[in-house]
Formats: structure tokens, C-alpha cells, sequence
């Protein structure tokens, strides 16, 4: 995941491939509160079936896409709500934010007063 191996955050998890309703994509298995992509509307059981309107066929190539993407790089996905009756795709533009780096000192105090108590 590119949240794991930079310091940004999109706030979603995906899992299997599957295909629903004729679309065939991968389900998002858990979004993060407060991230950008649950300001955008998209939650645990979507069917993102394009990055950037490109098809995804995988997990390996979602992630490979988001590789790419620098902090405020548009992100455009295609999904659909399994719920929905229509079926519709909708679409989201979503931009990868970026993550502080914690502060040494404070973790180094708070370790400090876990070891004494």
C-alpha cells in the first residue's frame, strides 16, 4: 500500500476482485474516518472499477497506480454501491494527503513513563 511505504494517506483499503452487475472491480474493504476518501462519499463494500479512468483488473494494479500519485495529485475512481439499485457508476476525485512525522520527543516521553510505571 503506498500509505505503508510513504508518508500519505488516501484512507482506503481495498481486497478481492469481484464482479457485480456486469462490472468487474475491487471491493473496498475499509475506510479510514476522516480521510479523504470518506469526505468523498465511499465506504466499505464499493466496487471501484476505474483509477483515473482506467480499468483496474487487481489489487497489485490499484496499487501500482497509486504509486504514481504525489501528494495533491488528483486520484480519479470509478465505483459502484453494491446497494444501489441502479447500478450507476459514480465517480470521486480524491488527492492522497500527507502524514506528519511524529515527534521523537513526545514518543520518546510517553516510553519513557510507560517504563516507570
Amino acid at each position: 500500500m503506498p500509505e505503508k511505504l510513504r508518508r500519505v494517506r488516501l484512507g482506503l483499503t481495498v481486497g478481492r476482485t469481484k464482479t457485480q452487475s456486469g462490472q468487474t472491480g475491487l471491493v473496498v474493504d475499509a475506510v479510514t474516518k476522516g480521510s479523504p476518501a470518506e469526505q468523498k462519499g465511499l465506504a466499505a463494500g464499493d466496487l471501484i472499477v476505474q483509477v483515473d479512468d482506467r480499468p483496474i483488473q487487481n489489487a497489485i494494479d490499484f496499487y501500482i497506480k497509486m504509486m504514481h500519485k504525489e501528494v495533491d495529485d488528483p486520484i480519479r475512481l470509478t465505483y459502484v454501491r453494491p446497494n444501489d439499485l441502479k447500478s450507476a457508476k459514480r465517480s470521486v476525485e480524491l488527492k492522497l494527503m500527507s502524514r506528519p512525522l511524529p515527534d521523537g520527543r513526545l514518543l520518546s516521553r510517553s516510553s519513557s513513563r510507560c517504563r516507570s510505571n
